[in-house]
């Protein structure tokens, strides 16, 4: 599912979470304030929780936005 996204860079895809402060490294390195982070899902699949997006969020607040997303039971 995550193949189109990884096209650009080349990179292998994780194994592990990646660290809130290894992200806002590479945010600093680019020039980069601050990044809206999201809920994710795929057709009948939570890939990203409303809950991983607020624990994230509150990890680096002011750097990591976080856009939440209410569904129906079911999706």
């Amino acid at each position: 599912m995550f193949d189109s996204l990884r096209r650009w860079t080349k990179a292998p895809a994780p194994t592990a979470e990646l660290p809130v402060p290894s992200t806002i490294d590479a945010m600093d390195q680019a020039g980069v304030s601050t990044m809206l982070i999201s809920v994710w899902y795929a057709p009948g699949k939570e890939m990203i929780s409303n809950d991983e997006v607020a624990r994230l969020a509150a990890e680096a607040p002011g750097r990591l936005i976080g856009v939440w997303c209410i569904t129906e039971p079911g999706f």
